[in-house]
């Protein structure tokens, strides 16, 4: 009797677990059949309606676009219940051959409608996002001994700051000016060199033009030392640091009749200056400079990014100034055409891109179309479906492929009116930079 109350609750407890894992097994089966069972057999099938958002919704089919199989999509229609209606039918169809809209229009709508404006305008400023242009001249005038030199009559110095003067007051408005001077102080005596090259000296402070002042500057400048350029430069760059930044365009002249004499390296000097922060570019106008002169400052004009004219008379050095005024006024309407052309370039490939959208689309929808009706008429074939059944399914499909036209329609008409609106714009930015610096230039 003992006995056997122990063996009965062992024998129950050994009947909930062989029952639990018949269970366990049971419901493992289940899942392995589950999985070996068409998607046309297990269970619902979510609805489909014809919808934009469900559409969009929805999931491309089992057998869309490269996995398109028509032998393995008749298998799976073999095994549709035959007590469908429409809604349904229409939706196994769906997620068994529909095309992938939401993978399309996930692609459509992320088409970048930016233009890409990676022009510069005169003195290397990105354009058009710079709002305002300052223009920053500075002048560096070779106060060396050997500008007391005379040509036409008159020392190279006093020709010097005329043409200087003539320049500067015809800049445009709001033009911001200084004047450096270099090797003006000691002599150009032996005993006077350290002296000398050690002069550097702004006499014109950064600012608009203002005629006395600057005249009254270029009054006490006279011939007197060496010729410290390299030094000149490399002040000329600190003078600029203060004032550089977005939309500043920045231009060094350097007037001199010589070489450096002083052992600096205006080469190196002019190279780091151009190549700052500040992008400055160095123009050097060698006056009545010999040959091994100009080949010297044509270097440091070179590394400086600028340009080197040598001139040998008064009217030499002022068409000189007078060719670089029209240069920088001629650059404007350059750059206004080249940046509305560059626009409308790419606004051709931006259209070109959306027509090239515009046959994936068709033929994703004409695909889609023939494969929903393909597998139609195969179920209508077999008699799986009813009449009725049937001309609702057909109905549903020629509406799918309708508000999908429409949609897409809808949404290109859209991304063009984007494009041609970000073009517009730009272009309206662009010709009103332009338009408002050549007005400062014709001044």
């Amino acid at each position: 009797m003992r006995l056997r109350k122990r063996v009965i609750p062992f024998v129950a407890a050994l009947v909930l677990v062989v029952s639990a894992c018949s269970q366990n097994t049971a419901s493992q089966d289940n899942e392995k059949n589950k999985e070996s069972i068409p998607a046309s057999q297990q269970g619902d099938v979510p609805l489909v309606s014809n919808t934009i958002e469900s559409i969009l919704k929805t999931k491309p089919g089992k057998y869309s676009g490269d996995t398109y199989d028509r032998a393995m999509v008749e298998k799976e229609l073999d095994q549709f219940p035959k007590d469908l209606n429409a809604d349904e039918a229409f939706s196994r169809l769906v997620h068994l051959v529909g095309e992938d809209y939401q993978g399309f229009f996930r692609e459509f709508n992320a088409f970048d409608t930016s233009y890409k404006v990676n022009m510069k305008q005169p003195g290397g400023v990105n354009a058009p996002n710079v709002k305002e242009h300052t223009l920053n001249v500075e002048i560096l005038l070779d106060a060396s001994g050997s500008m007391a030199g005379l040509v036409d009559g008159s020392t190279k110095m006093d020709l010097a700051k005329g043409a200087i003067k003539q320049f500067v007051s015809s800049m445009p408005e709001g033009t911001a000016v200084s004047l450096r001077v270099y090797g003006h102080k000691g002599s150009n005596s032996s005993k006077d060199k350290k002296v000398s090259c050690e002069s550097s000296e702004v006499i014109y402070p950064h600012g608009p033009y203002e005629e006395d002042a600057f005249q009254k500057a270029l009054g006490k400048v006279k011939p007197t030392g060496w010729t410290p350029l390299g030094l000149a430069i490399r002040s000329a760059k600190q003078d600029l640091s203060k004032h550089a930044g977005e939309g500043a365009e920045n231009i060094v002249y350097v007037v001199s009749d010589g070489i450096e004499t002083c052992g600096g390296d205006p080469v190196k000097e002019a190279k780091q200056l151009h190549g700052s922060d500040i992008k400055a570019v160095v123009n050097i106008i060698g006056f009545d400079v010999d040959n091994a002169g100009q080949k010297a400052l044509k270097k440091v004009a070179d590394a400086g990014g600028g340009s080197y004219q040598t001139v040998s008379s008064a009217g030499d050095l002022k068409s000189y100034f007078q060719d670089e005024y029209t240069r920088l006024f001629n650059e404007w309407f350059d750059w206004q055409a080249i940046g509305i052309n560059d626009l409308s370039d790419q606004r051709g490939e931006k259209l070109q891109e959306v027509m090239d959208l515009y046959a994936v689309f068709y033929e994703l929808k004409d695909t889609d179309y023939a494969h929903l009706l393909e597998a139609l008429d195969y179920l209508e074939g077999k008699q799986m479906l009813n009449r009725e059944v049937i001309k609702s399914v057909k109905e549903k499909i020629y509406e799918r492929d309708k508000v999908v036209k429409e949609y897409y329609e809808s949404q290109e008409q859209k991304l063009k009116g984007v494009i041609d609106q970000e073009y517009q714009k730009l272009k309206e930015a662009i010709e009103t930079k332009g338009e408002s610096m050549k007005e400062k230039y014709r001044r």
